[in-house]
């Protein structure tokens, strides 16, 4: 960002951060996707790391949008989020996407997947891509929805079992 400050005065810039994006397709590294196919799956287990921490996930439908509405935008902001606003804790995540799909695994928790210094909360302010036009449309739910709607087809060199 800094270096993007160093020629504002000569170029347009709006630099957009995005929250984390979740929706269909995701590779299963990332936790949400990661749920949606052990959900899917049926897996028995799943072992996770903090699940009393909170993350701000949007929508990759809004996030698209949050990033158009930058585009057209004839002054936009030198910087906004694309993000939701608000901050989920990863139990509320699993307690969704369990009723949705049905389907509610043990759940173990596992220090290793602790990350040292990790935020215990975290919520972007996305009224500056609402001044900008950007409607939230996806709630959490509906994204989970969504996800778990479409299996995910990798790609031959990836197809591996992932282990939720």
């Amino acid at each position: 960002e800094t270096y993007a400050d160093w020629f504002r005065d000569r170029l347009p810039v709006t630099i957009v951060r995005p929250s984390n994006c979740i929706g269909q397709n995701q590779n299963p590294k990332y936790l949400a996707a990661k749920l949606a196919h052990a959900h899917r799956a049926r897996l028995p287990d799943l072992t996770l790391g903090n699940t009393a921490i909170a993350r701000d996930f949007v929508d990759v439908r809004d996030a698209a949008d949050i990033f158009l509405q930058a585009i057209l935008t004839e002054d936009p902001p030198p910087r906004l989020n694309a993000s939701s606003g608000k901050a989920t804790e990863i139990s509320e995540l699993l307690s969704t996407i369990a009723t949705i799909s049905g389907h509610r695994p043990k759940i173990r928790s596992d220090p290793a997947f602790f990350r040292p210094g990790d935020l215990m909360h975290q919520a972007c302010a996305n009224d500056l891509a609402q001044k900008l036009g950007h409607r939230p449309r996806f709630g959490l739910s509906d994204t989970l929805q969504w996800m778990l709607a479409a299996p995910r087809t990798l790609p031959k060199t990836e197809q591996t079992q992932v282990v939720a």
